[in-house]
């Protein structure tokens, strides 16, 4: 048997699940690690993770996920919900508590007070997970209704129009296995500014503005660095990034590691 693990952000932070959740997704970990004869984690920050809890390290590999294709939509004319290009930072995640947009929508506001340009909008796409109306209190609570926009689940056309266009991807989470949208960022050529937390600090490599994203202050500076860097700066950010995504753009390779791990379960030493 062969198990594919991706996370145990049951453990880091219990509170984020009901009981029947946490409960289901450490007899799912205890299953895979006493039943898996090889495991394959999609980051080192997994294996490491696995390895802590009680999995033996030589039964367990680090196969980072890997882009399917390089797919790019046509390019759009403008973005959608009357945006102006270049104009708003983009944060496409469903609106799970570890996807941290309370920190996010609060550090959005500090940094407007300082010296964030006014006309700079934030963008948080995605399903409402049943938050949504306590995220648009929190935003209109801060005095954002104006300046920042959550227009729920987009479809691929409306998400493929707001990655033309936005000026940045941020990207907040307290906890990722990988963080596709990071590399799906950087091969589009993208700016991002990311956690340096859990999996993220790995993926991005140096070619993201990284913060704890614990800390509101440093996810402001980190806005406000990106919203201002020079045509320079920011050339020089994108290729980073672009060179930091072909690292995770070959799928064969990762078929490849996954056929030489079946292998090695069906003949172990």
């Amino acid at each position: 048997m062969v198990s594919t693990f991706y996370d145990l952000q049951v453990e880091a932070y219990p509170a984020f699940f009901p009981d029947a959740v946490r409960s289901e997704r450490r007899y799912h970990f205890d299953q895979m690690a006493a039943k898996a004869t090889s495991i394959a984690a999609i980051s080192e920050f997994s294996r490491e993770v696995a390895i802590g809890h009680g999995v033996a390290a030589d039964r367990i590999v680090a196969i980072p996920i890997q882009l399917a294709q390089h797919r790019h939509g046509s390019a759009v004319a403008d973005p959608p919900f009357q945006l102006e290009a270049g104009r708003y930072l983009l944060y496409p995640a469903n609106f799970w508590r570890h996807k941290n947009h309370e920190l996010l929508f609060t550090a959005f506001a500090m940094a407007r007070q300082q010296g964030l340009d006014p006309g700079i909008q934030l963008v948080c796409t995605g399903d409402g997970v049943d938050r949504l109306d306590l995220l648009c209190h929190l935003r209109d609570g801060l005095g954002l209704s104006s300046s920042l926009l959550l227009p729920g689940f987009v479809s691929n056309c409306e998400l493929e129009a707001l990655l033309q266009h936005c000026l940045a991807l941020v990207f907040p989470s307290l906890y990722e296995g990988f963080g596709m949208p990071v590399i799906e960022a950087m091969a589009r050529g993208i700016p991002v500014a990311c956690s340096s937390s859990t999996s993220l600090g790995e993926v991005a490599g140096d070619a993201a503005i990284l913060f704890d994203p614990r800390n509101p202050q440093q996810i402001s500076t980190a806005m406000l660095t990106i919203a201002s860097l020079s045509p320079g700066q920011r050339q020089e950010l994108v290729e980073k990034g672009l060179r930091q995504s072909q690292r995770y753009q070959d799928s064969a390779r990762m078929a490849d590691q996954y056929w030489e791990l079946f292998h090695a379960a069906m003949n172990p030493c």
